[in-house]
């Protein structure tokens, strides 16, 4: 995939087809992963841009793989950044 693909909802790279989101007609969506979206409707639909915030965060606590300048750099940005996504605008 030469485009690289931002998860409109939580912000996640979108980097291989089976990690689309779907359509209510089974057709990958290019806006969403399939963590936050599948069969044209949000997994989710109650969820608020602040649970979304806290559910990242409290990853990245648990993700040994992350260094610690890179987290709390991730932890500056996030916010800020998810607030850009598309279903967040609306909110």
């Amino acid at each position: 995939m030469s485009m690289q693909y931002i998860c409109q909802s939580c912000g996640m790279p979108i980097e291989h087809l089976e990690d689309f989101g779907t359509n209510s007609n089974g057709i990958r969506n290019r806006e969403y992963c399939n963590y936050c979206f599948e069969n044209g409707k949000f997994n989710d639909p109650n969820l608020t841009i602040d649970d979304m915030i806290k559910i990242n965060l409290d990853g990245l606590d648990h993700n040994p793989n992350i260094g610690y300048l890179k987290r709390f750099v991730l932890k500056k940005m996030y916010p800020k950044n998810l607030a850009k996504m598309k279903r967040w605008q609306h909110n």
